[in-house]
Protein backbone atom coordinates (compact mmCIF):
# COMPACT_ATOMS: atom_id res chain seq x y z
CA UNK A 1 0.00 0.00 0.00
CA UNK A 2 3.12 2.26 0.87
CA UNK A 3 4.48 1.80 -2.46
CA UNK A 4 0.81 2.45 -4.29
CA UNK A 5 0.56 5.84 -1.93
CA UNK A 6 4.56 7.34 -3.32
CA UNK A 7 3.59 6.03 -6.58
CA UNK A 8 0.30 8.49 -6.95
CA UNK A 9 2.08 11.13 -5.14
CA UNK A 10 4.78 11.12 -7.59
CA UNK A 11 2.36 11.08 -10.50
CA UNK A 12 0.26 14.53 -9.13
CA UNK A 13 3.92 15.97 -8.76
CA UNK A 14 4.49 15.13 -12.46
CA UNK A 15 0.78 16.37 -13.91
CA UNK A 16 1.45 19.66 -11.68
CA UNK A 17 4.43 20.18 -13.65
CA UNK A 18 2.99 19.72 -17.15
CA UNK A 19 2.35 23.63 -18.24
CA UNK A 20 -1.24 24.52 -18.21
CA UNK A 21 -0.88 25.81 -21.91
CA UNK A 22 -0.28 22.54 -23.52
CA UNK A 23 -3.72 22.61 -25.01
CA UNK A 24 -2.47 25.53 -27.20
CA UNK A 25 -1.04 26.06 -30.54
CA UNK A 26 2.01 24.77 -31.54
CA UNK A 27 5.05 27.89 -31.35
CA UNK A 28 7.51 27.08 -32.93
CA UNK A 29 10.98 29.40 -32.64
CA UNK A 30 13.71 30.22 -34.77
CA UNK A 31 17.17 29.26 -33.17
CA UNK A 32 19.17 32.62 -32.41
CA UNK A 33 21.77 34.32 -30.66
CA UNK A 34 19.83 36.71 -29.04
CA UNK A 35 17.89 36.25 -26.06
CA UNK A 36 15.58 32.85 -26.12
CA UNK A 37 13.06 31.60 -23.85
CA UNK A 38 14.00 30.35 -20.79
CA UNK A 39 11.91 27.25 -21.02
CA UNK A 40 11.76 24.08 -23.47
CA UNK A 41 10.63 24.88 -26.49
CA UNK A 42 10.33 23.58 -30.16
CA UNK A 43 13.42 25.01 -32.19
CA UNK A 44 13.21 24.80 -35.89
CA UNK A 45 15.94 26.22 -38.02
CA UNK A 46 13.85 27.29 -41.14
CA UNK A 47 10.44 29.22 -41.23
CA UNK A 48 7.80 26.41 -41.51
CA UNK A 49 5.85 28.64 -43.54
CA UNK A 50 8.48 28.83 -46.60
CA UNK A 51 7.10 28.85 -50.02
CA UNK A 52 4.51 30.83 -48.81
CA UNK A 53 2.97 33.67 -49.78
CA UNK A 54 3.76 36.03 -46.52
CA UNK A 55 0.65 38.38 -46.97
CA UNK A 56 -1.07 35.09 -46.66
CA UNK A 57 -0.25 35.13 -42.70
CA UNK A 58 -1.06 37.27 -39.64
CA UNK A 59 2.03 38.57 -38.60
CA UNK A 60 2.48 40.24 -34.98
CA UNK A 61 5.51 42.03 -34.12
CA UNK A 62 7.02 43.81 -30.51
CA UNK A 63 9.30 46.75 -31.44
CA UNK A 64 12.55 46.44 -29.62
CA UNK A 65 12.61 49.98 -28.78
CA UNK A 66 13.49 49.08 -25.45
CA UNK A 67 10.99 50.02 -23.26
CA UNK A 68 7.20 50.19 -23.98
CA UNK A 69 4.49 48.80 -26.48
CA UNK A 70 4.96 49.43 -30.62
CA UNK A 71 2.81 46.50 -31.66
CA UNK A 72 2.37 46.18 -35.82
CA UNK A 73 0.04 43.98 -37.18
CA UNK A 74 0.27 43.19 -40.96
CA UNK A 75 -1.87 41.07 -43.18
CA UNK A 76 -2.36 41.18 -46.83
CA UNK A 77 -0.69 44.63 -47.24
CA UNK A 78 -2.88 45.91 -44.31
CA UNK A 79 -1.10 47.65 -41.00
CA UNK A 80 -1.62 48.57 -37.83
CA UNK A 81 0.09 50.00 -34.92
CA UNK A 82 -0.49 49.81 -31.40
CA UNK A 83 0.48 52.32 -29.42
CA UNK A 84 4.07 53.21 -30.18
CA UNK A 85 6.17 54.16 -27.43
CA UNK A 86 7.42 57.79 -27.05
CA UNK A 87 8.28 60.30 -29.27
CA UNK A 88 12.25 60.18 -28.86
CA UNK A 89 11.85 56.69 -29.86
CA UNK A 90 11.08 57.90 -33.56
CA UNK A 91 14.61 58.48 -34.94
CA UNK A 92 14.58 54.28 -34.14
CA UNK A 93 11.00 53.57 -35.33
CA UNK A 94 11.39 55.40 -38.44
CA UNK A 95 14.64 53.39 -38.89
CA UNK A 96 12.88 50.22 -38.99
CA UNK A 97 9.74 51.18 -41.02
CA UNK A 98 12.17 51.34 -44.09
CA UNK A 99 14.25 49.06 -43.31
CA UNK A 100 10.84 47.05 -44.22
CA UNK A 101 9.26 49.47 -46.53
CA UNK A 102 6.62 50.46 -44.75
CA UNK A 103 5.04 54.29 -45.92
CA UNK A 104 1.53 53.93 -44.41
CA UNK A 105 -0.65 52.71 -41.82
CA UNK A 106 -4.23 52.02 -42.43
CA UNK A 107 -4.95 52.15 -38.41
CA UNK A 108 -3.60 53.45 -35.30
CA UNK A 109 -4.90 51.84 -32.50
CA UNK A 110 -3.66 53.43 -28.65
CA UNK A 111 -4.83 51.78 -25.55
CA UNK A 112 -4.70 54.73 -23.53
CA UNK A 113 -3.34 58.14 -23.16
CA UNK A 114 -0.13 58.07 -21.49
CA UNK A 115 2.69 59.75 -22.79
CA UNK A 116 4.41 56.29 -23.17
CA UNK A 117 1.95 55.47 -25.49
CA UNK A 118 0.90 58.20 -27.12
CA UNK A 119 4.38 60.16 -27.83
CA UNK A 120 5.16 57.85 -30.67
CA UNK A 121 1.69 58.52 -33.02
CA UNK A 122 1.66 61.67 -32.15
CA UNK A 123 5.35 62.28 -33.87
CA UNK A 124 4.27 59.62 -36.65
CA UNK A 125 1.21 62.02 -37.47
CA UNK A 126 3.50 64.88 -37.75
CA UNK A 127 5.98 62.95 -40.01
CA UNK A 128 3.61 61.73 -42.73
CA UNK A 129 3.34 58.21 -41.14
CA UNK A 130 -0.33 58.85 -40.22
CA UNK A 131 -3.39 56.39 -40.54
CA UNK A 132 -6.79 56.45 -42.35
CA UNK A 133 -8.02 55.74 -39.06
CA UNK A 134 -7.32 56.45 -35.40
CA UNK A 135 -8.95 54.10 -32.93
CA UNK A 136 -8.67 55.27 -29.00
CA UNK A 137 -11.46 54.91 -26.07
CA UNK A 138 -12.09 58.14 -25.90
CA UNK A 139 -14.10 60.75 -27.60
CA UNK A 140 -12.50 63.59 -29.13
CA UNK A 141 -13.89 66.33 -26.45
CA UNK A 142 -12.47 64.48 -23.65
CA UNK A 143 -9.77 66.08 -21.82
CA UNK A 144 -6.68 63.88 -20.95
CA UNK A 145 -3.59 65.47 -21.00
CA UNK A 146 -2.00 64.22 -23.76
CA UNK A 147 -4.66 63.06 -25.54
CA UNK A 148 -6.36 66.89 -25.99
CA UNK A 149 -3.35 67.98 -27.91
CA UNK A 150 -3.26 64.33 -30.39
CA UNK A 151 -6.79 65.61 -31.31
CA UNK A 152 -5.44 68.80 -32.54
CA UNK A 153 -3.06 66.77 -34.68
CA UNK A 154 -5.50 64.37 -36.36
CA UNK A 155 -7.68 66.92 -37.19
CA UNK A 156 -5.31 68.86 -38.90
CA UNK A 157 -4.18 65.69 -40.91
CA UNK A 158 -7.58 64.71 -41.77
CA UNK A 159 -7.30 61.42 -40.07
CA UNK A 160 -10.82 59.92 -38.87
CA UNK A 161 -11.30 58.87 -35.40
CA UNK A 162 -13.19 55.94 -33.64
CA UNK A 163 -13.79 55.64 -30.28
CA UNK A 164 -13.68 51.82 -29.24
CA UNK A 165 -16.55 50.43 -26.48
CA UNK A 166 -16.23 46.59 -24.86
CA UNK A 167 -17.86 44.09 -27.59
CA UNK A 168 -16.47 46.28 -30.48
CA UNK A 169 -14.76 44.25 -33.46
CA UNK A 170 -12.19 45.06 -35.83
CA UNK A 171 -12.16 43.04 -39.22
CA UNK A 172 -8.35 43.64 -40.37
CA UNK A 173 -10.22 41.32 -43.09
CA UNK A 174 -12.82 39.13 -42.94
CA UNK A 175 -10.84 36.39 -41.81
CA UNK A 176 -8.73 38.41 -38.95
CA UNK A 177 -10.64 39.79 -36.60
CA UNK A 178 -9.64 42.08 -33.14
CA UNK A 179 -12.33 41.70 -29.82
CA UNK A 180 -12.41 44.28 -27.89
CA UNK A 181 -12.32 44.58 -23.90
CA UNK A 182 -12.25 47.57 -21.80
CA UNK A 183 -13.11 48.81 -18.50
CA UNK A 184 -14.62 52.14 -18.23
CA UNK A 185 -12.79 53.58 -15.52
CA UNK A 186 -13.09 57.67 -15.80
CA UNK A 187 -10.39 58.81 -13.72
CA UNK A 188 -7.05 59.71 -14.88
CA UNK A 189 -5.46 58.25 -12.15
CA UNK A 190 -7.02 54.67 -13.18
CA UNK A 191 -6.09 55.36 -17.08
CA UNK A 192 -3.67 52.03 -16.77
CA UNK A 193 -6.55 50.28 -15.86
CA UNK A 194 -8.99 51.54 -18.94
CA UNK A 195 -6.66 50.26 -21.15
CA UNK A 196 -8.13 48.82 -24.64
CA UNK A 197 -7.69 44.71 -24.30
CA UNK A 198 -7.94 43.05 -27.42
CA UNK A 199 -8.04 39.40 -28.86
CA UNK A 200 -6.45 38.84 -32.27
CA UNK A 201 -7.52 35.68 -33.97
CA UNK A 202 -6.59 34.11 -37.12
CA UNK A 203 -8.02 30.50 -37.78
CA UNK A 204 -7.57 29.14 -34.14
CA UNK A 205 -4.65 31.38 -33.60
CA UNK A 206 -5.24 33.77 -30.61
CA UNK A 207 -2.65 36.44 -29.15
CA UNK A 208 -3.65 38.71 -26.73
CA UNK A 209 -2.70 42.19 -26.37
CA UNK A 210 -3.11 43.78 -22.49
CA UNK A 211 -2.24 47.03 -22.84
CA UNK A 212 -1.22 48.26 -19.42
CA UNK A 213 -3.77 46.58 -17.55
CA UNK A 214 -3.86 46.49 -13.52
CA UNK A 215 -4.62 43.44 -11.77
CA UNK A 216 -7.79 45.01 -10.47
CA UNK A 217 -9.11 45.04 -14.63
CA UNK A 218 -8.22 41.25 -14.80
CA UNK A 219 -10.51 40.38 -12.16
CA UNK A 220 -13.09 42.71 -14.11
CA UNK A 221 -12.17 40.64 -17.31
CA UNK A 222 -12.99 37.41 -15.21
CA UNK A 223 -16.65 38.69 -13.47
CA UNK A 224 -17.52 39.88 -16.82
CA UNK A 225 -17.00 37.10 -19.19
CA UNK A 226 -15.98 32.88 -18.94
CA UNK A 227 -12.72 32.56 -18.42
CA UNK A 228 -12.02 30.42 -21.88
CA UNK A 229 -12.84 33.69 -23.52
CA UNK A 230 -9.32 34.72 -22.61
CA UNK A 231 -7.39 31.25 -23.93
CA UNK A 232 -4.89 32.44 -25.95
CA UNK A 233 -1.29 31.06 -27.70
CA UNK A 234 0.85 34.45 -27.14
CA UNK A 235 0.04 37.28 -24.67
CA UNK A 236 1.82 40.92 -23.98
CA UNK A 237 2.43 40.86 -20.52
CA UNK A 238 0.50 43.74 -19.11
CA UNK A 239 2.24 47.15 -18.27
CA UNK A 240 5.46 45.97 -19.87
CA UNK A 241 6.08 43.70 -17.20
CA UNK A 242 5.77 45.58 -14.19
CA UNK A 243 2.55 44.07 -13.47
CA UNK A 244 2.02 40.69 -12.03
CA UNK A 245 -0.25 38.09 -13.33
CA UNK A 246 -3.78 37.15 -11.29
CA UNK A 247 -3.70 33.56 -10.28
CA UNK A 248 -7.14 32.80 -11.97
CA UNK A 249 -6.08 35.10 -14.94
CA UNK A 250 -3.01 33.78 -15.54
CA UNK A 251 -5.01 30.40 -15.50
CA UNK A 252 -7.66 31.35 -18.00
CA UNK A 253 -5.23 32.89 -20.71
CA UNK A 254 -2.24 29.82 -19.87
CA UNK A 255 -0.21 31.67 -22.67
CA UNK A 256 2.29 29.34 -24.81
CA UNK A 257 4.52 32.45 -24.74
CA UNK A 258 4.87 35.52 -23.14
CA UNK A 259 5.92 38.76 -24.39
CA UNK A 260 7.45 41.45 -22.41
CA UNK A 261 8.08 45.32 -23.95
CA UNK A 262 10.74 45.65 -21.19
CA UNK A 263 14.36 44.34 -20.98
CA UNK A 264 14.72 41.35 -18.15
CA UNK A 265 16.52 42.88 -15.80
CA UNK A 266 13.50 45.65 -15.50
CA UNK A 267 10.88 42.68 -14.73
CA UNK A 268 12.14 40.22 -12.35
CA UNK A 269 9.08 39.80 -10.26
CA UNK A 270 7.06 38.55 -13.29
CA UNK A 271 9.73 36.51 -14.49
CA UNK A 272 10.03 34.72 -11.27
CA UNK A 273 5.99 34.03 -11.70
CA UNK A 274 5.87 32.67 -15.30
CA UNK A 275 9.25 30.45 -14.51
CA UNK A 276 7.18 29.16 -11.56
CA UNK A 277 4.39 28.16 -14.53
CA UNK A 278 6.85 27.40 -17.11
CA UNK A 279 5.78 29.89 -19.59
CA UNK A 280 8.76 30.65 -21.81
CA UNK A 281 9.06 34.66 -22.15
CA UNK A 282 10.63 36.68 -24.57
CA UNK A 283 11.99 40.19 -23.82
CA UNK A 284 12.51 43.25 -26.03
CA UNK A 285 14.95 45.46 -26.96
CA UNK A 286 15.07 42.78 -29.44
CA UNK A 287 12.48 43.00 -32.07
CA UNK A 288 10.13 39.66 -31.07
CA UNK A 289 8.04 38.81 -34.89
CA UNK A 290 5.11 36.47 -34.82
CA UNK A 291 3.41 34.89 -37.31
CA UNK A 292 0.87 32.51 -37.87
CA UNK A 293 -0.84 30.68 -40.58
CA UNK A 294 -3.98 30.23 -38.43
CA UNK A 295 -2.92 26.56 -37.01
CA UNK A 296 0.31 27.11 -35.91
CA UNK A 297 2.91 29.80 -34.71
CA UNK A 298 6.08 30.66 -35.67
CA UNK A 299 8.61 33.49 -33.51
CA UNK A 300 11.91 34.72 -34.33
CA UNK A 301 13.80 37.94 -33.38
CA UNK A 302 15.75 40.11 -35.14
CA UNK A 303 17.76 43.37 -33.59
CA UNK A 304 16.57 46.91 -34.52
CA UNK A 305 18.45 48.85 -37.54
CA UNK A 306 20.80 51.15 -36.92
CA UNK A 307 19.72 54.90 -36.97
CA UNK A 308 21.70 58.20 -36.98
Amino acid sequence: MKKISVLLVSLCLLLAAVPAFADGLPVYFQRSDLTHPEETVQWVDESPFAGMNEEDLLQVDFLGIRQGDCIIISYRGRRMLIDGGESFRFDAVRAYLKAKGIEHFDWFLLTHAHDDHIGLPRTLVLKGYGPDIQYSPYDPDESYTEWKPYVERLQKFGVEMVKLQTGDVIDIEDDVTMKIYRWDRKSAALMNGHSIVTMVQFGDARILLTGDIDGDTQNWLLENWAPEEFKCDIMKAPHHGNNLLQTAFADATAPSLMIITNPKSYTKTLNSQLAKRHIPRLHIPSTVHCQTDGKIWYVWLEKMPAYN
